[in-house]
């Protein structure tokens, strides 16, 4: 919901970034997780009843149509190179993920959903990778080094304070930008930007991880914004270094 702003160095890319939640349907009326239900399957052991919402949600999470392999992303002039433990959602299925399931509100900019095979979307250490991309023209890395990311911090915590009257006009959570989960960092030999937030999110009792990589290419930038529970850093940290090299500029493009 926030105004676009024109990303043409560094710091204008931290301010720019969207915020993502992770809402999880509630476990089954014993308190248990969707995981321990499912363990129970095949068991013996009576399960207890799940909630409608849950029911919804297992549903939502078996129509989804998940892509393997060479994934082109022609928008972004880029391609993925999915191994073994990764698979793909575009546009329709991974804005079911952000909106229905996890409670974001719509964003007809995405290009899709990088998924781990494991955990599952409904396990309670599920994260996925949103995919972007920006063609906002060469960004310039010059300022990275002397950028204040202290004092850009207070100003994200302002407009994200700021935007939170139109989210709840919509229907939707407040979010409060706690701080940095990982204090931002640049690779200028890769150009990427790695950067990391803690959320917390009005209705849920955990805060959110959003975990940030910026690569940037010769007319725009591709993001990777994995969102995930704060507890759950390291596991995304590891799994972010495993994605990063299966995703590639075209030709060009780099």
């Amino acid at each position: 919901m926030r105004k676009s702003i024109l990303a043409t160095s560094v710091a204008a890319l931290l301010l720019s970034a969207n915020l993502c939640a992770q809402v999880s349907p509630p476990p089954p009326a014993s308190g248990a997780t969707a995981d321990a239900s499912d363990a129970q399957e095949g068991t013996g052991q009576t399960a207890e009843p799940e909630s409608p919402r849950l029911a919804q949600a297992r549903q939502l999470v078996a129509s989804l149509q998940f892509q393997a392999g060479e994934i082109a992303i022609p928008e972004a002039k880029a391609h993925l190179h999915l191994g073994d433990g990764f698979r793909f959602l575009p546009k329709p299925d991974a804005r079911k993920v952000l909106e229905q399931l996890w409670g974001n509100p719509p964003d007809d900019h995405i290009i899709g959903l990088i998924v781990p095979t494991d955990p599952s979307l409904l396990s309670d250490k599920s994260w996925a990778t949103l995919v972007t991309y920006v063609d906002d023209g060469h960004v310039s890395d010059e300022d990275a080094a002397k950028t204040d990311y202290d004092k850009l911090l207070k100003d994200m915590k302002q407009a994200t304070l700021d935007d939170n009257d139109e989210r709840k006009k919509a229907g939707y959570d407040a979010i409060d930008l706690v701080g940095w989960a990982a204090p931002p960092r640049y690779d200028p030999q890769g150009k990427k930007l790695y950067w990391a937030r803690e959320l917390a999110i009005a209705s849920n009792s955990g805060h959110t991880l959003n975990y940030d990589i910026r690569v940037l290419g010769r007319t725009g930038y591709l993001s990777l914004n994995a969102i995930a529970r704060m507890q759950d850093l390291p596991d995304v940290q590891g799994g972010m270094q495993r994605i990063l090299p299966m995703v590639d500029f075209d030709a060009g493009q780099r």
